[in-house]
């Protein structure tokens, strides 16, 4: 059942990356009518909420679009930040949303914050429990039982993203049509699956981490018995 359950994450995880991949590729072709780049957009948007303090920079590809609410920036990848696209304009409104929940102290994000710290700490209760089950310093189940301590802590972090990153989709859908940086049912469409697909991505985060918990804590039980 086991098995079953992490194939099942795994292929739910693999399908939403090809679908975002698939809708980013589909309406990067699909111009917005503001003729706006991802970050004008960005600045508009920014501008439009009396945000002056948050630093909008061309970020390298391999780090890929995000806010940082400690420095204050959002880094947006080149096809992003140059783009005019409607894909373009979708994803820079969506990392504004997180600057917009930073000004208002959403609770969620800074929750998430705070727990960025602790799910760097929870990848040492996967790799110790292993090593000292290895030296017989420590019983399989005890082992066992931390592991899923750890990929507890992960599936926390992964369950309080999903609202931080619902809610920054809904305030893009909203901005961009009120700011006219898009306009008619065709582009709000376009940007709307490509923020539901980007959606997805997190919601499988969610179910490969809870997998991840429900797997640890079948081996120990299965050792305790």
């Amino acid at each position: 059942m086991f098995i079953l359950l992490i194939i099942f994450t795994f292929v739910v995880s693999g399908l939403a990356t090809l679908l975002v991949k698939s809708q980013i590729s589909k309406y990067s072709k699909v111009p917005a009518s503001s003729g706006l780049s991802g970050a004008e957009t960005a600045t508009r948007i920014l501008q439009s909420r009396g945000i002056h303090d948050v630093q909008i920079i061309e970020a390298n590809g391999m780090i890929g679009d995000h806010y940082d609410p400690l420095k204050k920036v959002i880094a947006l990848t080149p096809d992003v930040y140059e783009g005019r696209s409607t894909a373009a304009v979708g994803i820079a409104a969506h990392e504004c949303g997180h600057a917009i929940q930073h000004q208002m102290a959403y609770a969620p994000l800074q929750l998430r914050s705070m727990a960025v710290g602790l799910t760097q700490y929870s990848s040492m209760l996967f790799y110790l429990p292993f090593l000292f089950i290895m030296m017989r310093v420590m019983t399989p189940y005890t082992g066992y039982m931390l592991m899923a301590v750890g990929a507890g802590i992960i599936m926390l972090f992964n369950l309080i993203t999903l609202p931080v990153e619902f809610d920054a989709s809904a305030r893009a859908k909203v901005l961009l049509p009120q700011l006219g940086i898009i306009h008619g049912p065709a582009e709000t469409t376009a940007v709307s699956r490509v923020l539901g697909a980007a959606a997805l991505t997190y919601v499988a985060a969610f179910l490969a981490s809870l997998a991840n918990v429900l797997y640890y804590v079948a081996l120990a039980g299965g050792r305790r018995r």
